[in-house]
């Protein structure tokens, strides 16, 4: 995890900084090249980057570590767009047939949670259980990560609904079981639960293992969390597409795609509010409820700025606003507080910090 641990003020003005430069960005292209070709070349190195904090704790290669900022940011944003290059190559030629369309992007945001699972939940097994070297770790599990994406995008993915768009070709499409905008929305609203868990310190499974010590080892651990995801992934479709009949797209962004992005504030830029002393579950609970009034407020910023900006229009069939909102929050804004904060560790504005005290 990024090792800089910057105060409320300063998390807080670097939050602000890092999105005022992703918003200067979004709205500087055109929708269709953020959809299309920027999210392609930045989701494919998403995967990187969670591998990067969460399994090599910015210490790989070992090399790097001695290095001074910018230096060292720099070299591991070369080492993440090095590995990213041939994701995007691959979902470019294979689930896109050559263009940076929906089957392509759509496997790419698959693989996000998908890595997240398998390095969060299941702390990298069962690779672990082969390579003990940590560098050697995360390439296999980027790769077991993508087997994966690659399987369930063919087995589960139909774009039959967009038959009729310019970018469909019956070839690229897999005809899996459900419309693709199911398990698209299923995977984001379970990434949703898993970060929860991460605020949560994964309360009540962290307690259960404090009882039962056998609970607290992989694979069981990864089983009792995954069910737990998979519960509240379940009550929340259940209340908002089933009961309230929400728009799966708007679902997908609004709830989903936002409180991600509320918590990724929390997590990557703030560090996860260590100042916040409360024990769990109440602190896990404080801080979900900053993290959704914070996506919510995301979604207003993010929808007048699109509508302002481009005139782009809600709901369906094209749903260009939501989508130009999910782009701009996690396939701009999500890498760029990475880079400021993980690889960068806050440089230069914690060096600007430090020179001021002096």
């Amino acid at each position: 995890m990024p090792s800089a641990n910057p105060s409320l003020l300063s998390g807080a003005i670097a939050a602000v900084l890092v999105i005022a430069v992703a918003l200067f960005i979004v709205t500087g292209i055109s929708p269709a090249l953020l959809s299309g070709w920027l999210s392609l070349l930045l989701v494919a190195i998403v995967p990187t980057q969670i591998v990067y904090g969460a399994l090599w704790n910015n210490a790989r290669p070992q090399m790097i570590t001695r290095l001074s900022q910018p230096w060292r940011g720099l070299m591991q944003l070369a080492i993440s767009v090095i590995i990213g290059i041939p994701v995007a190559a691959f979902a470019l030629w294979v689930p896109g047939g050559g263009s940076p369309n929906p089957f392509a992007n759509m496997f790419l945001i698959l693989s996000v949670p998908v890595t997240f699972w398998l390095v969060a939940v299941w702390q990298g097994w069962p690779c672990s259980l082969l390579f003990k070297n940590k560098g050697v770790l995360g390439i296999a599990t980027l790769l077991l990560a993508y087997a994966l994406t690659y399987l369930l995008f063919r087995t589960l993915f139909d774009f039959g609904c967009a038959s009729g768009a310019p970018f469909y070709q019956s070839t690229l499409d897999p005809h899996g079981l459900l419309l693709a905008w199911y398990p698209l929305t299923a995977a984001l609203a379970a990434l949703t639960f898993m970060l929860m868990g991460i605020l949560l310190d994964f309360w009540p499974a962290s307690a259960l293992a404090q009882r039962l010590p056998i609970t607290g080892r992989q694979p069981l651990w990864a089983l009792v969390v995954s069910l737990g995801v998979a519960v509240c992934t379940a009550l929340l479709w259940l209340l908002f597409i089933n009961v309230l009949q929400m728009d799966i797209v708007m679902f997908m962004v609004r709830i989903c795609v936002c409180t991600i992005f509320g918590i990724f504030i929390l997590l990557v830029i703030m560090q996860g509010v260590p100042s916040l002393s409360l024990p769990q579950p109440l602190r896990g609970l404080a801080l979900i409820a900053i993290a959704v009034a914070s996506g919510q407020l995301a979604f207003w910023g993010y929808g007048y700025l699109g509508r302002l900006t481009f005139g782009l229009a809600t709901g369906a069939p094209g749903y260009a606003l939501e989508l130009w909102m999910a782009s701009g929050m996690l396939s701009v804004t999500f890498p760029a507080m990475v880079l400021f904060a993980q690889y960068f560790a806050f440089w230069p504005m914690k060096r600007a910090a430090r020179e001021f005290k002096e």
